[in-house]
């Protein structure tokens, strides 16, 4: 999805906020996939978001007591992998 979204043939200038390209010509089938839409209960949404926001809540209480830092890493991100993930991963150090 990430690469689909992402991809510069069909979305000029991809990364910049700018809902009103919507408006420029009709979004054609299979161009864009949208995450969210509506009541989780009855839109189209993610079957899994239930669950990944419960672990989320859990988890960030959690990360903001540890002390860690942040090395140097390459967040960019292949529109071609799947899953999508910053090629170098998402690197802690001195976890405690």
């Amino acid at each position: 999805m990430y690469g689909q979204n992402h991809d510069e043939s069909l979305w000029g200038d991809p990364y910049a906020f700018r809902p009103g390209r919507f408006l420029e010509r009709p979004v054609e089938r299979d161009e864009l996939i949208p995450q969210g839409g509506g009541d989780p209960a009855t839109g189209h949404r993610c079957p899994g978001e239930g669950v990944t926001v419960g672990g989320l809540e859990a988890l960030a209480v959690r990360l903001a007591r540890m002390e860690y830092t942040v090395p140097e890493q390459n967040l960019t991100i292949s529109p071609h992998r799947v899953p999508t993930r910053p090629h170098s991963g998402v690197l802690l150090a001195g976890i405690r």
